[in-house]
């Protein structure tokens, strides 16, 4: 092969898998939080729900080590290490993915965390692309004119300062909200007009029945994909109002003591109002003395508690409007165990982690 012919290949295959798995580790990094989520459904699917608590150290390590790859295929350190890091981290990914996109379906495989979805079909495929590749850049390897061991103080410097970013994004909030939630949002608007449409649209969805178990599944009229699984039988195509799936708010709702859906009734409320949310059972003294804190800065404004259940120890002590919301819907609303949402006529303001404030 010639030689510059086969320099610029490897050049290319280079910053091919450093741009990937940069993007990758930083949308993962950006959002420790998200990124732990989706690391919860794996083990869910998996059968290893009980080891949950791992969720988030292990969502800090992937996202830390994809960076920090990136980085140095991207400035061509330690080039042969990277590539060979890269072809078993994607020899596992294409194992899980191949699972995902067969017999143990879980959705997005959120390796683009909630910044770019993904079928499991096209993340199979994008694995399989990928794979050969780092195979080659790992055979051809890559001469750096930086000594060996700077290049590996270079590479400890980078996975520290990753590991750290994630631990400042589980400390406060994502650098980039990559949730409809954002900052700006006027959610008054937004879910007024989604209902709206929601209400008057119809949809056609594709009955499906698993051929094993029985349970019934739907999917959109355009999923190629559940024609490609063995394990369903179609049945037919059905008309249906609304279309929660497809929108961005589809499952907001927040619910009263009796069950209603009071979602509206607080969006159209005129004036600052102060979301507290709080999606852990117990928290320590800190917290309480910045939730205090937070009540005598506003005092003049309505303050509501979003939350997910019965939090009887903590109800007793926060005197305030209760109000119930889909777990994963907090988490959406904001990345944080005890979380603040400060709104004006319905759009947020200003979002906080409740030790930022």
């Amino acid at each position: 092969m010639n030689a510059k012919y086969r320099k610029y290949t490897t050049l290319l295959l280079r910053y091919i898998l450093g741009a990937v798995f940069l993007f990758s580790g930083a949308v993962k990094s950006f959002d420790t939080v998200g990124t732990a989520i989706y690391v919860e459904k794996y083990f869910a699917a998996f059968g290893f729900g009980s080891f949950d608590m791992l969720a988030t150290p292990v969502a800090v390590l992937l996202g830390a080590v994809e960076l920090t790859l990136g980085l140095l295929l991207l400035f061509n350190l330690l080039t042969v290490v990277t590539s060979t890091i890269a072809v078993v981290m994607l020899t596992v990914f294409t194992v899980i993915t191949l699972l995902n996109a067969t017999v143990l379906p879980i959705g997005d495989c959120g390796c683009f965390g909630d910044a770019l979805y993904l079928s499991p079909m096209a993340t199979l495929l994008k694995n399989i692309v990928m794979l050969p590749m780092a195979l080659l850049l790992c055979q051809r390897g890559g001469r750096s004119g930086m000594p060996r061991v700077l290049q590996w103080l270079m590479a400890a410097v980078i996975f520290s300062l990753s590991i750290l970013l994630n631990i400042y994004v589980l400390r406060h909030l994502p650098i980039i909200d990559f949730m409809p939630y954002g900052e700006g949002v006027n959610l008054r608007e937004e879910i007024i007009t989604e209902r709206e449409r929601m209400a008057n649209a119809t949809h056609t969805k594709l009955r499906f029945v698993d051929k094993y178990s029985g349970e019934e599944y739907r999917f959109a009229a355009d999923d190629a994909e559940c024609w490609l699984r063995d394990d369903l039988q179609f049945i037919d195509a059905v008309t249906v109002q609304g279309g929660a799936d497809e929108l961005r708010f589809g499952d907001f709702a927040i619910y009263d003591s009796e069950g209603r859906d009071v979602a509206q009734e607080l969006l159209m409320y005129d004036g600052p109002q102060i979301w507290l949310v709080i999606s852990v059972a117990s928290f320590g003294d800190k917290t309480k003395n910045a939730i205090d804190a937070l009540y005598e800065k506003y005092d003049n404004c309505r303050v509501v508690v979003l939350t997910s259940a019965e939090y009887s120890d903590i109800k007793d002590v926060i005197e305030s409007e209760w109000y119930y919301v889909d777990a994963m819907t907090l988490r959406s609303m904001i990345r944080a165990d005890v979380g603040v949402l400060i709104l004006d006529n319905g759009r947020i303001e200003s979002k906080y982690n409740i030790c930022d404030m």
